[in-house]
């Protein structure tokens, strides 16, 4: 039973450390800092191994993701569902009655949700926002 125990335990750990992968760091000869897996020769003696987070979602993260892209999926249904105007002005004149106003905010509050599917960390975009309309904050109150 024991055999059996240690043959997991060093299998798992095999399993794990080929997975992981060493990250190194060098500076090239324009100066821009560079990380691979793999140190070019002429960078091998003034590479450093690098310090590296752990970026694999829990399964928490994972759970709160799903949640988020089901309520995304959710709007953008809807959004899809509703009839598309010709151009929206998000201006006061436009904003005759506060129907006209409620719907301004929730295109735009729409297209915000689109957004955000493509969101990063750092604020910038991934590829396949280009998919989302752009639209202004409405100037109307609510």
């Amino acid at each position: 039973m024991k055999t059996r125990y240690l043959a997991l335990a060093c299998a798992m750990s095999i399993a794990t450390g080929s997975a992981a992968g060493a990250v190194y760091k060098w500076v090239d000869e324009r100066g821009v800092t560079q990380y691979g897996d793999v140190v070019p020769e002429k960078y091998a003696e003034k590479s450093k191994k690098a310090d590296v987070i752990n970026t694999n979602p829990t399964s928490l993260d994972q759970s709160a993701a799903q949640r988020r892209r089901a309520q995304d999926q959710r709007e953008v249904d809807r959004l899809e569902a509703t009839p598309k105007s010709s151009s929206i002005k998000n201006d006061n004149k436009t904003a005759g009655n506060a129907s006209d106003c409620q719907r301004q905010w929730d295109i735009y509050a729409s297209s915000t949700a689109c957004f955000s599917r493509y969101r990063l960390p750092n604020g910038n975009l991934r590829s396949g926002a280009s998919n989302c309309p752009e639209v202004p904050a409405p100037t109307c109150r609510r």
